[in-house]
């Protein structure tokens, strides 16, 4: 009997050799998630919020939001988010996309199984899912660099003001306003571009969606007409 139970483990162990390459667990594939990750934005560390590496022209603003959800899924991972899920007004804020759009937008993302809901008007990735729409984006912006032979200009350096280091994106935009620089109503796109001039690259999304939680939120930043634009300065 014990021969038997010797040959029955040992032909276990070989079967399962051969399908390790199939097998995987929670750790592996949030390894292969950071992995792929990597390649499109960061996490903040101090505010836990998503920094693109991309250009958000780039993407499509589904894809965009999927990102916001792998982000703060990450993000809660890591402790640095008290949830795994964000409301459609959380990601209005942080995307700088339309309600009505983002709402369009995250049911496509549900068809395509990518999110799933939570609660009335809450919503999270779908962990299973994750991997899948990351690699999707991956390939999507791969295909879109290869058939683009032109490069992002560098913003002109000289007429933007230095800052010190923020803590965040809210921070920094605070620091560029503060100058006298800032104190003209400057465009969303100017206060971008001031902010690669320092070497902070938060993102477009994330800036316009930073600039609507300080004007809506924190009440600390305020619009102001520009022609057939929007600037923004201190609410002092």
């Amino acid at each position: 009997m014990s021969t038997m139970r010797l040959i029955a483990t040992t032909e276990g162990e070989s079967i399962r050799a051969i399908m390790a390459p199939l097998l995987t667990d929670e750790k592996a594939i949030l390894k292969r998630m950071v992995e792929k990750s990597l390649n499109l934005f960061r996490i903040d560390d101090s505010t836990g919020d998503l920094v693109l590496v991309i250009p958000r022209s780039k993407i499509t603003d589904k894809e965009y939001l999927g990102l916001l959800f792998v982000e703060r899924f990450l993000a809660f991972k890591a402790g640095l988010a008290k949830q795994d899920s964000m409301t459609l007004g959380e990601l209005v804020g942080k995307s700088g996309i339309a309600e009505s759009t983002a709402s369009t937008r995250i049911s496509d993302l549900k068809a395509d199984r990518v999110v799933e809901t939570v609660s009335r008007g809450e919503y999270r990735i779908s962990y299973s899912n994750a991997e899948r729409f990351l690699q999707d984006v991956g390939v999507g912006l791969e295909k879109t660099q290869s058939g683009d032979t032109t490069k992002e200009p560098p913003p002109v350096t000289e007429n933007y003001p230095k800052i010190g280091k923020p803590s965040g994106v809210r921070d920094a935009i605070l620091k560029v306003l503060a100058t006298p620089w800032g104190r003209h109503p400057r465009t969303w796109r100017e206060i971008y571009d001031a902010l690669k001039s320092n070497e902070y690259y938060y993102g477009e999304g994330n800036v316009s969606g930073s600039l609507t939680q300080l004007v809506k939120e924190l009440k600390k930043v305020r619009r102001v007409k520009l022609d057939n634009m929007t600037g923004y300065v201190l609410d002092e």
